[in-house]
């Protein structure tokens, strides 16, 4: 895992540093690249927007289930962009957004044998 995260802040970094347009959905999909590259994670392994195994009515972001050469992991995403208008979304309902992102991990118990990532 350590290696895929190395990767992932690379590729991002070079994403980032080279000025390309940005959103969660980008940055969602450098950290699947790198998940397939470094650890192997086939495209058919990733469950987007996977319903919560313990929270009616709610999904995660990305679940990929354990297998027998390696642990699962379940995450969750945020990535803050400026908004065109140049205006900030108040602090609190960001904040309000990052820990239900957190209690949602938490809460996330069908495989003890998975990791759990929030990347923001």
């Amino acid at each position: 895992m350590e290696r895929a995260i190395c990767g992932f802040v690379e590729a991002l970094r070079l994403r980032l540093d080279k000025g390309v347009f940005t959103t969660e959905d980008s940055v969602r999909y450098t950290f699947f690249t790198t998940l397939m590259n470094e650890l192997n994670v086939q495209p058919y392994e990733v469950i987007l927007e996977n319903l919560h195994p313990s929270i009616e009515r709610i999904k995660v972001d990305t679940y990929i289930p354990s297998t027998t050469n390696r642990k699962g992991l379940v995450s969750e995403f945020k990535y803050d962009r400026e908004i065109p208008s140049g205006k900030n979304a108040p602090r609190p309902h960001k904040a309000g957004k990052v820990f239900a992102d957190i209690y949602r991990l938490f809460q996330f118990d069908t495989d003890s044998n998975t990791v759990k990532w929030l990347v923001y």
